[in-house]
């Protein structure tokens, strides 16, 4: 029951957040102090009972695997495996 009040909690507010890092301002304080300004995970873990588990949606593992391989591989990958790096 806990997590269903939880839920009708964070549903009933607007959350100002950066649009570029996605951090989210805590509600009453000033936009200007670095510390009123905390990650998503963070602001729904302190107002919910919410566990964050992390992984990796397809499109960003396969930007960060191209990168991994361009950075190491250099030259090589744009030749033998024609990726563009």
């Amino acid at each position: 029951m806990q997590d269903i009040m939880d839920i009708v909690v964070l549903r009933d507010i607007i959350l100002s957040t950066c649009s570029r890092c996605k951090k989210v301002r805590l509600q009453g304080k000033d936009e200007a102090d670095p510390t009123s300004w905390v990650t998503l995970e963070t602001y729904i873990r302190n107002a919910s009972n919410t566990t964050f588990s992390h992984g990796m949606c397809p499109a960003c593992m396969e930007r960060v695997t191209t990168e991994t391989i361009c950075r190491d591989r250099g030259a090589t990958a744009r030749r033998v495996l024609g990726m563009r790096c």
